[in-house]
């Protein structure tokens, strides 16, 4: 019975008899996110022997019609784990690993125009990357559902070269927008893994947030590939390793 209410939906998405409800729609989707790290061997002995090896943060998507914005939720105070290196710098290695996974990025995509722009910051400095926006070849696997806020969703995966990225999507909300930029599937992406690594999971919704609003990031002359800026981080990271390396005693 669920199976043949799902292909009704279906159907009902790829007609796009359903895009009228959804017009001039201004939404808020609130993710809860949990990355799981390894500390480098480098870092290790700078932070406490109990180090978690897992952040969460929240995260909310605005959409505005065709177009949406992923960023992190404001937070009052800095909810870090207490944490202290052996330079008394509290909490710095748990921002550190954020950080280099990511966690501190903005998005900004639209549908309409087919672009997407990435708002980073990396030691202290923003730098603007521009997306390939046709890059999701995604695979659905409509015999795989699952319940989300109570919205039935199914599954889809797409697979580059570094990670396969596997989300979960529902037909019953028109809007093809999802958190991390993802995009591209006939239905509102609710849940998200990045590799084995990273995990989302929607938390609330809301379909009339006329509060919403949403400023493009500007995308600036000087801005950079993704695979550009990837390479800078990893030759950042090799300096830093090289740099610690040699401070170890007997070095």
């Amino acid at each position: 019975m669920q199976k043949n209410i799902f292909s009704t939906l279906l159907v009902v998405v790829l007609l796009g008899s359903s895009a009228a409800v959804f017009a001039q729609v201004k939404a808020t989707v609130t993710y809860e996110e949990t990355y799981h790290f390894e500390i480098p061997e480098e870092f290790k002995a700078r932070m406490p022997a109990n180090s978690p090896t897992k952040a969460e943060a929240v995260k909310i998507l605005e959409i505005v019609d065709k177009q949406s914005y992923f960023k992190n939720a404001p937070v009052k105070e800095d909810l870090t784990p207490n944490l202290e290196n052996r330079d008394g710098n509290r909490g710095g290695g748990m921002r550190f690993m954020s950080r280099m996974a990511g966690g501190n990025e903005e998005i900004y995509t639209d549908l309409t125009n087919k672009t997407q722009l990435v708002k980073a910051n990396f030691f202290n400095k923003d730098f603007i990357l521009k997306e390939n926006f046709d890059k999701y070849k995604w695979r659905v696997i409509a015999a795989e559902q699952r319940d989300i806020l109570g919205y039935t969703c199914m599954k889809a995966e797409y697979r580059d070269s570094v990670s396969t990225v596997t989300v979960w999507f529902t037909p019953q909300i028109q809007l093809h927008h999802g958190p991390f930029g993802l995009h591209g599937l006939p239905g509102l992406i609710l849940a998200a893994s990045v590799g084995e690594n990273r995990i989302l999971l929607a938390k609330t919704i809301n379909l009339k947030d006329e509060n919403v609003t949403i400023t493009a990031i500007e995308d600036k002359k000087g801005s950079m590939t993704r695979e550009a800026y990837n390479k800078m981080i990893k030759e950042r990271m090799e300096e830093m390793r090289s740099m610690m390396g040699s401070r170890r005693p007997g070095g």
